[in-house]
């Protein structure tokens, strides 16, 4: 409804409508109107960091700081990512970071030998990591799952729990400011669509 607006600090904007049902002295009434909502911007993971992180704009080869990390694990703390390094879709939930960079990370392969993050994604998807300064990202305390952040995208369809900035409010508020008569119009919309509450009525009935 009227689309996705970028808001900044990672997150966008989406109008939709909510709907209730409101006992009244005659009849049951449906009441219908319009609310925005803050979601996760769905785009790359170090992307999506940069737009939340300023530090993150310059990626240099340094390693991340302790501070900086506890940044970076906070906002990515639970956020669900898809990895675009294969042709298998899979979505994870992030857990943690890696304490150690990419380029010092591996892992006990079948045979029981190690095997470099690195290597293994060169030798397994012909895919050269490029930020291996960075750690990777864990989706789980007990087992390692080592998911480089070049490699994953923010699922969409996620709501922003964080806490809006000042701008970020502002923004939202500009975004659900309409005129009554375009206001009316846009529930009327919703109403004759094909997912509006008319349409499920005339379904059940």
């Amino acid at each position: 409804m009227g689309g996705a607006k970028d808001i900044g600090g990672g997150a966008i904007g989406l109008r939709g409508f909510f709907q209730s049902l409101r006992p009244t002295q005659q009849v049951l009434a449906l009441n219908v109107d319009l609310t925005v909502t803050a979601f996760h911007d769905s785009i790359g993971v170090i992307p999506y960091l940069q737009k939340r992180l300023p530090f993150l704009n310059e990626l240099s080869n340094r390693t991340l700081t302790v501070e900086e990390k506890k940044e970076v694990e906070k906002a990515l703390k639970n956020v669900k990512v898809l990895v675009c390094h294969r042709e298998t879709v899979q979505r994870y939930k992030v857990h943690s970071l890696t304490d150690e960079s990419t380029e010092n990370l591996w892992f006990r392969d079948r045979q029981g030998g190690s095997l470099w993050v690195v290597d293994y994604f060169k030798e397994q998807y012909g895919y050269e990591i490029r930020y291996r300064n960075l750690p990777c990202l864990q989706t789980s305390r007990r087992r390692p799952c080592y998911l480089p952040m070049e490699v994953c995208v923010v699922c969409e369809g996620q709501k922003f729990l964080g806490k809006l900035s000042d701008d970020q409010t502002a923004k939202m508020l500009k975004l659900g400011c309409q005129k009554p008569r375009e206001r009316k119009a846009i529930i009327d919309g919703v109403m004759a669509g094909p997912f509006g509450p008319s349409r499920y009525h005339s379904l059940l009935f």
